[in-house]
């Protein structure tokens, strides 16, 4: 598997694309929630104590749904994964 634009998480790009097999993708996955990254300068400015942000972030992320798509991809597909938690960005 390799990657692209947003290579690896905290290179400050927003998702990253993964790659699977080929150059040349077939298929695109796309996965928005698997993130719990609430940057600094996005936490500054939310009105929320830090064991409520921890709460909400755990019950609003879609667990391992990154690591599934990349089982699941086929040689060809493109992983798009969302760097950030959908509490600061939902791509949808």
């Amino acid at each position: 598997m390799s990657s692209s634009a947003g290579q690896a998480d905290g290179d400050g790009q927003p998702y990253r694309v993964l790659r699977v097999g080929s150059s040349v993708p077939h298929t695109v996955i796309h996965v928005p929630h698997s993130s719990t990254v609430v940057p600094a300068e996005v936490r500054a400015g939310l009105e929320i104590d830090d064991d409520a942000l921890a709460a909400e972030v755990a019950a609003m992320t879609d667990w391992h749904t990154d690591r599934i798509a990349a089982v699941a991809a086929c040689p060809g597909t493109s992983i798009v994964v969302n760097q950030r938690s959908r509490l600061v960005v939902d791509p949808e």
